[in-house]
């Protein structure tokens, strides 16, 4: 019976290895950045390789993120895709929107423009 059960222990044990092994990643908080002067091709997770845009940041963070704006002008608009996301810049970046008559449309909850 010894035997028997420490097969059945060794499965089991195997078995919850493989399903947290297996398990998809949970989406962690991040910070991304933004320039004027980026491109949306980059990863946006550094300073050094920045978004080009406000809603490329937006429509990739999830919710605990910080999207970080560098200095310069943004002739953009931008539309929150995910709740709980903080939008931060230096007095140097400025948002001046793109055209529409809503520079920043807010639809979620727990938003942080600082």
């Amino acid at each position: 019976m010894k035997r028997t059960r420490l097969v059945g222990l060794s499965s089991i044990a195997v078995a919850l290895v493989g399903s947290i092994l297996l398990a998809p990643p949970a989406l962690a908080a991040s910070d991304y950045y933004v320039s004027p002067s980026g491109s949306d091709a980059n990863p946006g997770t550094s300073a050094d390789s920045p978004f080009g845009t406000i809603q490329r940041a937006l429509d990739v963070a999830p919710s605990g993120s910080t999207v970080h704006l560098a200095s310069g002008v943004y002739l953009q608009d931008a539309v929150t895709r995910t709740s709980g996301i903080t939008v931060t810049g230096p007095s140097g970046a400025v948002v001046k929107g793109g055209g529409s008559t809503r520079i920043f449309q807010v639809h979620h909850d727990n938003m942080t423009l600082t």
